[in-house]
C-alpha cells in the first residue's frame, strides 16, 4: 500500500508539475460546456418546423393535423415514411410527429397508442411538440371516457370540442428544455473528454514503458500490479477533479438547471470514469508500440461516443447500432442521467451504475491478463 501511495503522489506531481498541464486539465471541462452552449439551439422564438407522418389516416389523426396547423409556433409539413430520417438529419425540420397505425381504433379500445416525437436537437425542439401532442391526446381520451365508450355520443362531444380548439398560452418562463439540451450536450462532450483523459494513466505507462522505467520497476521491489493500480487510481483522481470542476461551472457559474442533483451526477460520471480508465489501461496492456496505443485510443473513443448517443440521440440511429450501443459504457451513463432528468429516483438507476462498474471490472481483468503475458517490455517503442 505504501508503494502504491508513493507511486500515485509521484505521478500526480509529474502531471501537475507544469502550469500548462494543470490549466489544460482544469480548462477542458470549461471548454466542453462553453462549446455545448454555443452549439445549443438559441432561436426559441422562431416557429418550430414539424413534420407529420400520418400512418393511421383516420378522422382523429386528420383532425389532429388540422388543429396543430393552426398553432402559430409550429410550421407543419406532411412527410413520407422514407423521408423521416433524411429530413431530420439534413435540418429541414426540427422534429417529426409519428401517428401510429391503428391510432383511432386504439382510442376506442381504451388502449391509446402514443404519438411519437423524434428530433436531433433534443428537448428544445421536442418539448413544445410533445406537450401539445400529449394535451390533445389526453383531451380525446377524456372525451371518450366521458361518452361512456359510446361512439355516437363521443362523435357529438368531439364535434363540440373541436369548436374550442386547443391553443398554447405562451408565457416567458425559464426554458428548462434549453437547460436540458445544454446539459445533454455538455455531458456528451464531457464524456468524450473523460474517455480521452483515460489516456493520462495509459499515456504515462506508455511513456515509462518506452523509457524502460517500467522495465526497471519490474526488477525492483515494486510489483507490476502495484504500479498499474497506482496509475489507475491516479487517473481516477484526475478525472474526479475534472468532473467536479465541470459540474461546479455548469451548475454554480452558469446556473444551468440539470434536473439532477450535483452529487448524483458526480457519482454517475465518476463511475463512468472508472470504466474509461479501465479501457485505457486495457489498450496499453495489449499494445506493442506507443503509437499503436495512441491510434487505438483515438479509433475507439470517438466512434464509440457517437454510437452511444453522446452527440445525437440514439432514437434516430439504425436498430443495429442501438443494440450495439448497449455494449458501450457511455450509453449506460447517458441513459442513467436521462432517467433522473425524467423524474426517476436515484435508487432506480442502481442497475445502470452496476453495469458501468461491470464494464470497468471486465476491462481491468482483461488488462491484468495482458500485462501478465507482456513479453515485449524490453523492445517496446
Amino acid at each position: 500500500m505504501k508503494n502504491i501511495l508513493w507511486l500515485m503522489l509521484n505521478t500526480l506531481k509529474i502531471n501537475f508539475s507544469k502550469k500548462s498541464k494543470t490549466i489544460a486539465i482544469i480548462m477542458l471541462p470549461i471548454f466542453s460546456i462553453l462549446f455545448a452552449m454555443m452549439v445549443s439551439t438559441t432561436g426559441n422564438n422562431n416557429p418550430i418546423d414539424v413534420g407529420i407522418l400520418d400512418n393511421d389516416r383516420s378522422i382523429l389523426s386528420k383532425d389532429f393535423i388540422e388543429n396543430i396547423k393552426g398553432q402559430d409556433n409550429f410550421k407543419i409539413a406532411a412527410i413520407n415514411k422514407d423521408d423521416v430520417k433524411s429530413k431530420i438529419t439534413s435540418g429541414d425540420i426540427d422534429s417529426v410527429i409519428i401517428i401510429p397505425k391503428g391510432f383511432e381504433k386504439s382510442v376506442y379500445d381504451n388502449n391509446t397508442k402514443k404519438l411519437r416525437v423524434q428530433s436531433l436537437k433534443g428537448a428544445t425542439a421536442t418539448a413544445w411538440v410533445d406537450n401539445y401532442s400529449n394535451i390533445y391526446l389526453n383531451n380525446i381520451v377524456d372525451t371518450w371516457k366521458a361518452s361512456g365508450n359510446n361512439k355516437i355520443i363521443f362523435n357529438n362531444m368531439y364535434k363540440n370540442t373541436k369548436v374550442k380548439a386547443i391553443s398554447l398560452n405562451i408565457q416567458k418562463l425559464k426554458n428548462k428544455a434549453s437547460d436540458k439540451e445544454i446539459t445533454s450536450k455538455s455531458i456528451g462532450f464531457f464524456i468524450m473528454i473523460i474517455m480521452m483523459n483515460a489516456s493520462i494513466s495509459a499515456g504515462f505507462i506508455l511513456k515509462e514503458k518506452k523509457n524502460r522505467v517500467y522495465l526497471r520497476i519490474q526488477s525492483s521491489a515494486v510489483s507490476s500490479k502495484a504500479y498499474v493500480l497506482a496509475n489507475i487510481l491516479t487517473g481516477l483522481v484526475v478525472a474526479a477533479i475534472q468532473i467536479f470542476a465541470a459540474l461546479a461551472i455548469m451548475i454554480g457559474l452558469f446556473k444551468i438547471n440539470t434536473d439532477v442533483g450535483f452529487w448524483q451526477l458526480f457519482i454517475i460520471l465518476v463511475c463512468f470514469a472508472i470504466s474509461a480508465v479501465g479501457l485505457g489501461i486495457l489498450i496499453v496492456a495489449f499494445s506493442k508500440t506507443s503509437n499503436g496505443a495512441t491510434y487505438a485510443i483515438n479509433l475507439i473513443v470517438t466512434p464509440s461516443c457517437m454510437m452511444s448517443g453522446c452527440f445525437i440521440s440514439t432514437d434516430i440511429m439504425p436498430e443495429s447500432v442501438q443494440k450495439i450501443s448497449y455494449f458501450l459504457p457511455q450509453r449506460w451513463a447517458i441513459d442513467a442521467i436521462q432517467k433522473l432528468q425524467g423524474g426517476s429516483s436515484f435508487s432506480s438507476i442502481y442497475t445502470y451504475i452496476l453495469v458501468i462498474l461491470v464494464f470497468a471490472v471486465t476491462f481491468f481483468i482483461i488488462a491484468a491478463y495482458g500485462f501478465s503475458r507482456d513479453q515485449n517490455v524490453k523492445s517496446f517503442e
